[in-house]
């Protein structure tokens, strides 16, 4: 059975979706959205955080290796189970 969850983006908020593929081929797909109202946000703070998000897509799609071992870098240290904000 196919589940769905919806994520509200406020102004300013932005997401990664990382797709799992069914192909049997163990692909995925990275989807990036945002919700960036030029009215509110300065246009430098859209440039910086739509490049921190170009480059995460960058390295989910072309530098796996370094991001997997920096998830597990990050697991390895984070004796308190909980999500990681910055």
């Amino acid at each position: 059975m196919s589940k769905n969850k919806v994520v509200t983006l406020e102004n300013g908020d932005s997401a990664l979706v990382i797709r799992r593929n069914v192909d049997g081929m163990g692909s995925y797909d990275v989807e990036l959205t945002y919700n960036f109202d030029e009215n509110i946000m300065p246009h430098d703070e859209i440039l910086f955080f739509t490049l921190l998000l170009r480059g995460m897509v960058y390295y989910a799609t072309h530098d796996t290796d370094i991001l997997i071992s920096s998830g597990t870098k990050s697991i390895t240290n984070d004796y308190d189970k909980k999500i990681t904000i910055h």
